[in-house]
């Protein structure tokens, strides 16, 4: 660092021992400069700017979640096509009047059916799930800011 970027701070000498107001100086420095490239002025950070900045990445955040939320809607519609899919095959089996044609039938449609229930239990267990706990526990430590009382043990 350079002593004209930080005007109101001392250059340390090279000879003299590294002391805790050098050391915050020079974190506080290299801190400054990477905020710097992030539009964040150089003058004195107070109290509001500090909150400010608390809530405005607070707000990002709760925003993404919500988009996460909202993007994940569409995987809901499985279960209406798992449905469909469930009741056509019923009413095209009880059509069939052969037995053994009749077997072969139920027989494909339990395989399928287990099939489709195998990639829907994949897709909570692995998508919705940890997205539905993580919004619980989200709840959970707002009531318990609110309230003093969690939902979760």
């Amino acid at each position: 660092m350079m002593a004209t970027d930080f005007p109101d701070r001392r250059e340390v000498e090279p000879d003299q021992a590294l002391t805790c107001v050098s050391v915050m100086d020079s974190i506080l420095d290299q801190v400054t400069v990477y905020q710097l490239g992030r539009g964040v002025p150089r003058e004195n950070y107070s109290y509001m700017t500090l909150m400010s900045a608390m809530m405005t990445m607070v707000g990002r955040a709760v925003h993404a979640v919500f988009s996460l939320v909202l993007a994940l809607a569409p995987i809901t519609e499985i279960a209406l096509h798992v449905l469909r899919f469930t009741l056509e095959k019923f009413s095209e089996i009880s059509r069939t009047q052969s037995k053994q044609e009749l077997s072969i039938k139920l027989l494909i449609f339990a395989v399928q059916l287990l099939t489709a229930l195998f990639m829907v239990t994949f897709v909570f267990g692995t998508i919705m799930c940890p997205v539905f706990f993580m919004g619980i526990a989200v709840m959970s430590k707002l009531l318990y800011m609110a309230t003093g009382r969690s939902l979760l043990p």
